[in-house]
């Protein structure tokens, strides 16, 4: 039996300016109170993200495209830019 599938994501890695970033959703004040956000944010803020972004082109869908939308759960190191 074979079966095919399609690639959900760009084979390209791209060198993003961190302005060109945005977040997905901007958390809520209960959220950033919350006991594990001030956890990511401080490890965010003495290590510095160890895994790369994942984005989607906002806009048209080009890989060129000028903003882009940072995925759940990189919502913070997007806000941080």
């Amino acid at each position: 039996m074979t079966s095919s599938a399609t690639i959900g994501f760009d084979l390209k890695t791209v060198l993003l300016p961190i302005s060109s970033i945005t977040p997905r959703m901007v958390p809520t004040q209960e959220v950033r109170k919350s006991k594990k956000y001030k956890q990511i944010a401080a490890s965010i803020a003495h290590v510095g993200v160890v895994e790369p972004l994942v984005v989607a082109p906002v806009a048209d869908g080009k890989m060129l495209a000028s903003r882009w939308c940072a995925s759940v759960g990189h919502s913070e190191a997007a806000q941080r830019a």
